[in-house]
């Protein structure tokens, strides 16, 4: 797999989707609990290129878009994204696309997922499987069907990216500088990874003028974030991540640090989506003419 795509798909699919915050609970003109975090559907397009370069080894030009698309039913949340990047080492030029498609059970417990990737229009990967946790903050175990048949172990305390988002997002507003947690997408066979996260104020906004107008203003973050691969137990990152967002969970930039170059996804075009309407009664449903318990 082309390394610079490595943990693309990941941070639109866990970044893109953060979670926006709603009022808190008010009872009697007093708050109730912490703010509830949601999501907002919606559907994104970013510009890719290269934000910086070591001249050896590393590629001399980069090019590429991303386009993210976040929805939900009642039971779960549902994200695509695709990256085409076109990057050029001396004189050849590699043509690559990603596409990650990925489900998550609202109730964070459950999560599927789906990667291809191809390179010069010739398959160069697919990634296929499903993950499962025993209880929220309990071991789990992952089953991939593609590359090939195997399985892998979660560790307590593992969970998925937009579960990692909300936790994230409620630290943010908590002005917690550190965030650490052990993360499973399913965007490479080397998951999970320790993500450890530094929290702090984000620098002005530069989005433009069309997104900014429908967006509007919002308190925002920056978050630098260290992929740690849990199975080689190293101290040094696999790579970092520097991201700015907002508290209605937009993405704005996306930084990607490896060793021989950076690359830059900037936020263009923005969509915001309809959330489904889903009926959740007050009070147990009693069939027409009757108690609820046979009697009429």
């Amino acid at each position: 797999m082309n390394k610079t795509l490595l943990k693309t798909a990941l941070l639109a699919t866990a970044l893109a989707a953060a979670p926006l915050v709603a009022a808190p609970l008010v009872a009697n003109g007093a708050e109730v609990g912490a703010p509830e975090v949601a999501q907002q559907p919606h559907r994104a397009l970013y510009a890719m290129g290269l934000a910086g370069t070591s001249g050896v080894g590393g590629p001399s030009q980069i090019r590429g878009v991303m386009s993210y698309e976040v929805t939900e039913t009642c039971e779960a949340w549902k994200t695509d994204t695709k990256v085409l990047i076109r990057s050029v080492y001396g004189e050849d030029e590699v043509e690559t696309v990603r596409k990650m498609s990925s489900w998550e059970s609202k109730d964070g417990l459950g999560f599927r997922f789906r990667v291809d990737e191809t390179q010069g229009g010739k398959p160069s990967e697919a990634i296929r499987g499903v993950a499962v946790l025993d209880g929220e903050g309990q071991a789990g175990i992952a089953e991939y069907t593609q590359p090939r048949t195997a399985k892998a172990p979660l560790p307590r305390g593992t969970v998925f990216p937009t579960a990692h988002m909300t936790q994230m997002i409620r630290r943010s507003i908590d002005a917690s500088g550190h965030f650490g947690k052990v993360v499973f997408d399913g965007s490479s066979t080397d998951d999970p990874f320790v993500v450890s996260a530094i929290i702090g104020p984000a620098s002005e906004s530069k989005l433009p003028q069309e997104a900014q107008a429908v967006l509007g203003s919002r308190p925002r973050w920056e978050a630098r974030l260290a992929y740690f691969p849990v199975a080689k137990k190293s101290e040094t990152p696999e790579f970092e991540l520097t991201v700015t967002y907002r508290n209605d969970g937009i993405v704005e930039t996306i930084r990607q640090e490896y060793e021989d170059h950076a690359i830059e996804s900037r936020l263009r075009q923005i969509e915001l989506l309809a959330r489904p309407t889903c009926f959740v009664p007050d009070a147990p449903l009693v069939p027409e003419g009757g108690d609820g318990n046979g009697a009429r």
